[in-house]
């Protein structure tokens, strides 16, 4: 009797296995949200498992992962957390871009992962005070969520460090988390995200550490290479130049006539035709499920060059090896996103290089708009009020500062065709009256000036010379009242109102919708409006000034929504400002289209 008694007390107090990552996930997590498996299945995603596996080696002190949306970044530490709190137990501090982001998260991914895993939950703290909406207090060790901010980066000392979609985190905020470590000898900090900006703290991250790239393998020459969107193929003819776009070696070298800007393709037809080629041997590979996830399985991290530090990793895969996603999804992504990039627009490329590709944004190539050609006229030729044949209405905008005054004077014909008669500074408001004189702006009211800063000195021009006071506004429109039943009708601008002036007089304005009219004058200024004309001899401040906003993803820090905003990217806009000004005031008389909804 005493052999089996021993037998069994041995077997009671045997020290279980330890597992892998992967394993104890494919063991033991239950994934309640996932669209692929309800249990993990380190096949679905092997993107993940390298990574994964140096996360848990103690070798390693900083892993990042830039990757795509929607291609299991989170899954990857969702799971990696039953790991850490039933085999490799120690503090844990997990950052997202914000605290309701993370109570989110919290509540509604990982506490039911906690959950359903048998491993974990005999750890869980019989008190209710233990377990708060945002962290958990085990008996072995703490488990923090949080937002991205000084408070919840101080103090706390962490053995593992998880942060999410880092690239959204204000500058400084990367390096209060590393701290969070303490030196610890085993100590982790794990980074996950798509690619942001180009030199902020997420990519000086992926900098650091040892660059290996998710490659596939020719099954025909078993060439082994990155997944490139270049190496994507669509049309009948695989050697016509295509539109390409600010993806570096990302752009397709590719095919035929269906990223033509004038030709409408055959949709159907085009994404029918999508299929990877080998650049080696040139075997293209159909856009199917099963042959993308063939690709998939025989894919492996392939170091590339680049200088890197001790104990760090960076990987990297983009979304052409996401067999789920299909080829023809990002191509014709990309298409939309060449011609929106043709009208002005850089928001959607944008987002298809950072969410698609993995790639960091470079602010520089944030202008699309190329060098301005003159129309072979001289600003000269107008400089007594010279009429332009064929002008309908001509207005003067000028942009304030605290000591001089930006202006624009523009012709406009009926049909939308506008004609630059003269741009530059002038000192005093004085000198801005002479200016209207000078180029015969009648009626007095068509000289607009910006009144959001030194309101009350505009306002006293405006009662003086009988201008009109503009207020660029975020909204996108306003409404206007027509006709006996008063139905309203929105506009791109507020009615008209009065104010009095500081000095006496009343002074007229109203309000814009700056988004809206500076989408109208992309258009103008990229050529894809009515003819939008400058003179050969456009002054230097004139051309650098037309590329100091772009359209960017904005966070609202309230909400914390993101929205497409016209954003400077350069210190002085103001004649950007007085074009659009003149946008405005086109689109308000009617010779330019987009002012009603």
């Amino acid at each position: 009797m005493t052999a089996p008694v021993f037998e069994a007390l041995r077997h009671g107090l045997r020290v279980p296995p330890k597992l892998t990552p992967r394993a104890f996930a494919e063991r033991h997590v239950y994934i309640p949200h996932s669209d692929q498996s309800k249990r993990f299945n380190g096949a679905l995603a092997p993107w993940l498992n390298e990574p994964m596996a140096a996360v848990a080696d103690n070798a390693q002190r900083e892993i990042t992962v830039c990757a795509p949306t929607g291609s299991g970044k989170t899954t990857m530490f969702e799971v990696l957390l039953p790991y850490i709190i039933a085999q490799d137990s120690g503090g844990t501090l997990i950052i997202f871009q914000s605290d309701p982001d993370a109570a989110e998260w919290a509540e509604t991914r990982l506490w039911p992962i906690l959950r359903h895993c048998a491993p974990v939950t005999p750890f869980f703290p019989a008190s209710r005070h233990a377990k708060r909406k945002a962290q958990i207090i085990f008996p072995h060790m703490p488990l923090f969520i949080a937002g991205a901010n000084p408070s919840s980066l101080q103090s706390k000392s962490m053995r593992w460090c998880i942060g999410d979609e880092v690239w959204l985190w204000r500058p400084g905020m990367l390096e209060e988390f590393r701290k969070r470590t303490h030196d610890r000898w085993n100590a982790r900090v794990l980074l996950v995200g798509q690619a942001g900006l180009e030199g902020d703290d997420f990519h000086a991250a992926t900098r650091l550490g040892e660059p290996l790239e998710w490659c596939w393998e020719c099954p025909h020459c078993q060439h082994v290479q990155p997944y490139k969107f270049g190496d994507l193929k669509w049309g009948a003819d695989a050697g016509a130049p295509q539109d390409g776009g600010a993806a570096g070696d990302a752009a397709p070298a590719a095919d035929g006539a269906a990223a033509s800007a004038d030709v409408e393709p055959d949709w159907a037809a085009l994404a029918a035709s999508v299929r990877l080629e080998c650049p080696s041997c040139g075997a293209a590979f159909a856009d199917t499920p099963e042959q993308r996830r063939a690709l998939a399985m025989t894919a492996r991290y392939v170091r590339q060059e680049g200088n890197c530090m001790p104990r760090r990793k960076s990987y990297h895969y983009n979304a052409l090896a996401v067999w789920w996603i299909p080829w023809q999804t990002l191509v014709l992504e990309w298409l939309a996103a060449n011609a929106e990039k043709r009208k002005g627009n850089l928001a959607p490329l944008r987002q298809f290089l950072q969410k698609r590709l993995a790639k960091f944004w470079r602010e520089e190539e944030s202008s699309p708009w190329g060098a301005l050609q003159g129309a072979g006229y001289t600003k000269e030729e107008y400089v007594a009020g010279q009429t332009w044949e064929g002008e309908r209405y001509r207005f003067l905008t000028v942009d304030m500062q605290r000591d001089h005054y930006w202006f624009a004077v523009r012709a406009w014909q009926v049909d939308g065709s506008s004609r630059l008669l003269a741009e530059g500074r002038a000192v005093t408001i004085e000198a801005v009256a002479s200016l209207a004189e000078q180029y015969a702006i009648k009626p007095a009211a068509f000289v607009f000036i910006d009144a959001q800063h030194n309101t009350g000195v505009v306002y006293d021009a405006c009662a003086r010379y009988g201008w009109t006071a503009l207020h660029g506004s975020g909204d996108a429109g306003f409404k206007h009242y027509n006709g006996r039943r008063r139905q309203p009708v929105t506009r791109f601008y507020s009615a008209v109102q009065t104010a009095v002036a500081p000095r006496g007089g009343a002074a007229r304005y109203l309000f814009w919708s700056n988004e809206k009219v500076k989408d109208v004058l992309a258009l103008l200024r990229t050529g894809k409006g009515a003819p939008w004309q400058v003179p050969d001899d456009v002054s230097d401040d004139y051309q650098k000034q037309l590329d100091s906003e772009t359209k960017k993803e904005v966070v609202n820090p309230k909400t914390k929504s993101v929205a497409m905003r016209w954003v400077k990217i350069r210190a002085d806009n103001h004649l950007w400002d007085c074009e659009a000004m003149q946008t405005a005031a086109a689109m308000m008389l009617g010779v330019l289209g987009g002012g009603e909804t």
